[in-house]
């Protein structure tokens, strides 16, 4: 998939940018302009398709590893979590491998100094069967 079609090439598909703004629109987006990269063009495309109930993340962690805490890439990060959150909205559930360093999943993984806004007594996360998904016990 490119920008446009391109002559000569026979497995060139255009992007519907215009088309997936639209409903993005349609269906409430705050910002549906905003795409940094492709990973934001692939959640958005995804939510276009329509006809889906998971999106499953893997790879797409925006890390300097020799600086853990710094975003790779300027907007990247926020970019991805709009369209992720923005899916999320319209009832599409994400999965994100518990080691993702996006939206701050590894956190969860050790929990080991970990302090959780507003409790007291911190809860216990345990992780449960299955892709990303988590039991909080207190």
């Amino acid at each position: 998939m490119t920008s446009r079609q391109i002559p000569g090439l026979i497995n060139t598909v255009r992007f519907p940018l215009q088309e997936v703004i639209a409903w993005a629109e349609r269906n409430g987006a705050v910002n549906p302009y905003w795409f940094v990269n492709t990973v934001c063009y692939a959640i958005a495309y995804a939510g276009f398709l329509g006809d889906i109930d998971t999106v499953y993340m893997q790879g797409v962690d925006y890390v300097n590893y020799i600086k853990y805490n710094e975003a790779e890439n300027g907007q990247a990060r926020e970019c991805t979590t709009h369209w992720l959150s923005f899916l999320a909205g319209l009832g599409i559930k994400i999965k994100i491998i518990p080691t993702s360093f996006l939206c701050a999943r590894n956190k969860f993984l050790a929990a080991e100094g970990i302090q959780y806004y507003g409790y007291h007594e911190q809860p216990d996360i345990v992780q449960s069967k299955g892709l990303g998904q988590w039991n909080v016990q207190s």
